[in-house]
């Protein structure tokens, strides 16, 4: 996709929201070179100040900015003269604009104190969320900071409250994938896990799977950190760490409430994989979310938190790995042979699931064979409990 990222500064700098003096359109990499390098070190000897009124206005001209061009995060990484804003569209990071380093901290700093973070703390790494508006949309922004060599960086995850949700059926899964969810839906027994790395939209197919429980009167109980949006019907708890409510904590008021479903956001550290390992083992059922590569590495990713093999084979029903795919644009595609490079590509591709001695082939069934049988495997990535296991 071609994306030019100076039309979003110039369109700024004309409607007066930024000043012509404080945002430089980025100039894309000189030829061999690579983006990233390292800069030189740079000291901040006290914090901006972050409550000015031309803070709160670029701020909120470039979440205005951010929705325009669906975007899903916006980062603002310090360097050595000149602070970088970045739009990650589709997946891919695009250079937006650099402003002055002051004026960087000074964004950093606001957003900070929008996501109830100190503003004062610059040394360790915070995370905080908060709810703005911006370009005509309400937005859940989800903020981590962490102190680099040339000062603070933020990420900012925008989540869009007011976006309609996907079903089932708008995920692209395959009528198989979408039987073997709906089989283990009817169950009511086990934990499902879906995987995959960060911005993959496992979330949204927790909240698929939860428009089709809501088909049948059930008592849905959900965990999230933070609630990313407001579901009729389902009482959703949210994490809030500085009052004690804990992921942990949280599970455990959970299961007192009598539920039918459990949905836990994020399985995140050894504690939280112990306490839901425990719920699904008890008889409850729980869906949540897991940090790992593909399906067969949820196993591995619980064993990390401490579990034993035994205990995940126990309680896992269904592991879905899941990545989002890139589509061409419907009005500049048009159709072609593939090059070389693209035929050869498919090529390997096609044989390495033809040959079952792959490596991938190989995990899968030494998973099933570690696991004692209790597993099947299929092409798609997921691991599915064989019947009668």
């Amino acid at each position: 996709m071609a994306w030019s990222s100076k039309l979003i500064c110039l369109q700024a700098a004309a409607s007066g929201k930024y000043q012509h003096h404080d945002i430089v359109p980025a100039q894309p990499p000189a030829s061999g070179t690579e983006t990233g390098t390292p800069v030189s070190r740079l000291s901040c000897s006290h914090p901006p100040v972050a409550d000015e009124p031309r803070t709160q206005e670029r701020a909120t001209a470039l979440l205005a900015d951010a929705v325009q061009w669906r975007a899903s995060d916006v980062h603002i990484e310090p360097a050595s003269e000149q602070t970088r804003i970045r739009f990650r569209i589709d997946g891919v990071l695009h250079d937006v604009a650099e402003v002055p380093n002051f004026s960087g901290h000074r964004l950093v700093a606001y957003f900070k104190i929008q996501s109830q973070i100190n503003a004062t703390a610059i040394a360790t790494p915070e995370h905080g969320h908060c709810r703005m508006a911006a370009g005509g949309t309400v937005l859940e922004l989800r903020t981590t900071v962490a102190p680099t060599v040339n000062g603070e960086m933020i990420g900012i995850r925008l989540l869009d409250t007011q976006r309609p949700l996907l079903r089932l059926d708008d995920l692209g899964m395959k009528e198989e994938d979408q039987r073997h969810l709906r089989t283990w839906l009817e169950g009511m027994q086990g934990m499902l896990l879906v995987c995959g790395p960060v911005g993959t939209g496992k979330t949204s197919t927790l909240y698929a799977l939860l428009h089709e429980l809501q088909k049948e009167p059930r008592s849905i109980v959900t965990v999230e950190d933070p609630v990313e949006c407001n579901l009729d019907g389902i009482t959703q708890i949210e994490v809030h760490v500085k009052r004690g409510m804990t992921f942990p904590e949280a599970m455990r008021a959970m299961l007192r409430l009598d539920p039918d479903y459990l949905l836990v956001g994020e399985i995140r550290d050894s504690e939280s994989a112990h306490v839901a390992i425990t719920a699904a083992g008890s008889g409850q059922t729980l869906l949540s979310t897991l940090h790992a590569r593909d399906a067969v590495g949820a196993v591995t990713t619980l064993r990390n938190y401490g579990l034993q093999l035994w205990e995940v084979a126990a309680a896992i029903e269904l592991c879905v790995s899941q990545r989002l795919v890139r589509r061409l644009c419907t009005k500049c595609r048009s159709g072609g042979p593939p090059g070389d490079e693209a035929a050869h590509w498919y090529g390997e591709l096609g044989s390495q699931f033809r040959n079952k001695s792959s490596p991938v082939w190989v995990v899968m069934h030494a998973v099933a064979r570690a696991t004692r049988g209790g597993w099947a495997s299929s092409k798609s990535g997921a691991l599915m409990r064989k019947p009668g296991r």
